[in-house]
């Protein structure tokens, strides 16, 4: 599993999320959000227009979810 960190196109942290994939960290960014997955989101014009670095393998990151 691999850590992302995520950050709005506005600065805001949005945390770290672990996942197998990116994309299944971001379908995770999105349900806190309140929508069923990244596809849901996207469906209702929600974009992610923000900065994603990846942390690493298992590393620990400030606001882990």
């Amino acid at each position: 599993m691999t850590t992302w960190h995520f950050t709005s196109s506005r600065g805001q942290d949005m945390g770290c999320y672990t996942a197998d994939t990116l994309i299944d960290a971001l379908d995770a960014v999105c349900r806190d959000a309140g929508y069923r997955d990244h596809a849901d989101a996207a469906a209702q014009g929600i974009g992610f227009d923000g900065k994603i670095v990846e942390e690493g393998y298992g590393e620990p990151c400030e606001g882990r979810r």
